[in-house]
């Protein structure tokens, strides 16, 4: 089971995370929470971004042999800053506002690495890994 609760830690991050949604391997969004006054994106824009996420992992996945499997990213974006975070088959995606900086944004990758971390590691989230891979 993944931790829902931590979803709205991470918005609690810092003000300048708007967005964090769960995707799983096939595109589907599990959850997605937005902060307040942020811009709002529409059903079709989030099931988009979704597929994109799964495609862009599936990429990098080519590259697991050489280079070991990806852990995170960071995209800045002329609108966004973007953290990715991948666990097994999840795709955790959060979005900042692009005007923070560089040290800001590593700090704010820190913290919410831990918090992901926290998120996805149970014994029913492991328990359903395992039966997901027979």
């Amino acid at each position: 089971m993944i931790n829902l609760e931590k979803m709205d830690e991470i918005l609690a991050v810092d003000d300048v995370v708007r967005y964090v949604s769960i995707v799983d391997s096939k595109g589907n969004t599990i959850n997605s929470r937005m902060k307040k006054n942020s811009t709002d994106i529409s059903q079709d824009e989030e099931r988009e971004y979704a597929m994109d996420l799964c495609i862009t992992k599936q990429m990098l996945d080519v590259f697991n042999g050489p280079f070991g499997r990806t852990i995170s990213l960071q995209t800045t974006r002329e609108k966004t800053r973007q953290l990715i975070y991948y666990h097994d088959y999840l795709i955790i995606y959060i979005t900042c506002d692009p005007r923070a900086n560089n040290k800001k944004i590593s700090e704010i990758s820190s913290k919410i690495e831990h918090l992901v971390h926290e998120m996805v590691s149970s014994p029913q989230h492991d328990l359903e890994i395992k039966q997901k891979s027979v």
